[in-house]
């Protein structure tokens, strides 16, 4: 439901109302600080050619504006969402096969610290191949 707005006339009835009970020392107080300050917001934020309080054309393009902004906040917020889930996975998959070249570089070091060549060639552990081979390899 819409709030019709008040006219010239009408503003000034109640400026004049007000006036009158001041004079009769019946004044509420802090009258003329409310009234003038609701004609301030109604000239400054209603459309003039509205006989309704509407907002003026251009406060209701900036909150459309605002509305789309908000949207796009919200898309990019799980834009980045996204994308911070795929940088963790990746880092993930870097930190599974770091392990794995890792785990095997030991052995191998073992291989060659003990002199455990196992015959002509060095044998890499089962597990460690096993892990190395179920990684996941990231591609550059």
């Amino acid at each position: 439901m819409k709030m019709s707005k008040a006219s010239d006339k009408e503003w000034q009835a109640l400026v004049d109302y007000f006036n009158s009970m001041e004079n009769r020392d019946e004044a509420v107080p802090q009258w003329r600080r409310v009234v003038f300050g609701f004609r301030v917001v109604v000239d400054k934020a209603c459309d003039p050619n509205a006989d309704t309080l509407e907002f003026k054309p251009e406060i209701c393009e900036a909150m459309a504006e605002r509305d789309q902004l908000k949207a796009e906040v919200e898309r990019l917020k799980g834009a980045d969402e996204s994308a911070a889930q795929a940088a963790f996975e990746l880092q993930c998959h870097t930190m599974n096969e770091r392990d794995a070249w890792h785990d095997m570089a030991r052995e191998l070091a073992d291989c060659i610290i003990t002199g455990n060549n196992h015959g002509y060639g060095l044998r890499i552990g089962d597990e460690a191949l096993a892990r190395f081979n179920a990684a996941e390899k990231v591609q550059p």
